[in-house]
């Protein structure tokens, strides 16, 4: 890194890293998922980092990524509703 620029691949864990760490509020958090599904970040569930959840379900039976991906690929941002227990 002696130019000042990141790779591809650090550019992405320093992402991680701070979409890890960012909080809103008391108890919020923040998320993130590729555009295939797998999941990059989840606070505390690095067990789930690494997997696709494209086809994960809230109660209702709502496909929360699957509508969140294609929220924003038709739309390029918005709101989504989806039942979620925190």
């Amino acid at each position: 890194m002696d130019s000042g620029k990141l790779t591809k691949s650090e550019a992405q864990v320093l992402a991680a890293d701070v979409i890890r760490n960012a909080k809103y509020g008391e108890s919020g958090y923040f998320w993130c998922d590729t555009t295939e599904g797998v999941n990059v970040v989840l606070l505390g569930r690095a067990e789930v980092e690494g997997t696709n959840r494209l086809e994960l379900k809230d109660a209702n039976g709502v496909q929360m990524v699957k509508g969140f991906i294609e929220l924003v690929q038709k739309d390029g941002a918005g709101y989504y509703d989806y039942y979620f227990p925190k």
